[in-house]
């Protein structure tokens, strides 16, 4: 079979499909290969959507830390610690604080 004798469309499905297998691959990869996030002691750079991810913190215990969800549409959960710190009037030492005994208490309860 020769190329002429190949539907024009065949050449373009191919190369989509090749460039969709690639990316998957590659997605698939990227999602295997990285590095877990850092386990050690909670740190104030930290973001609170972090610390539940890594920590593996319920929805609840976050609430009873870092309050309601925000509704204004701003993302709260991208603010580091410091920075929530500094909007609750707080040391940044005493919100990492609570975070960390949420954390040895949810370890405990494993």
């Amino acid at each position: 079979m020769t190329r002429e004798s190949l539907p024009r469309w065949v050449l373009p499905a191919f190369v989509v499909a090749a460039a969709a297998t690639l990316a998957f691959g590659g997605i698939l990869l990227w999602h295997v290969l990285r590095p877990e996030p850092p386990a050690g002691p909670v740190q104030d750079w930290m973001t609170p959507g972090l610390i539940a991810h890594v920590y593996d913190l319920p929805k609840s215990e976050m609430e009873a830390i870092f309050g309601e969800p925000q509704r204004d549409g701003t993302r709260k959960s991208a603010r580091t610690l410091a920075e929530i710190a500094k909007v609750q009037g707080l040391a940044p030492e005493e919100l990492v604080a609570r975070v960390q005994a949420a954390v040895d208490a949810n370890k405990a309860r494993q």
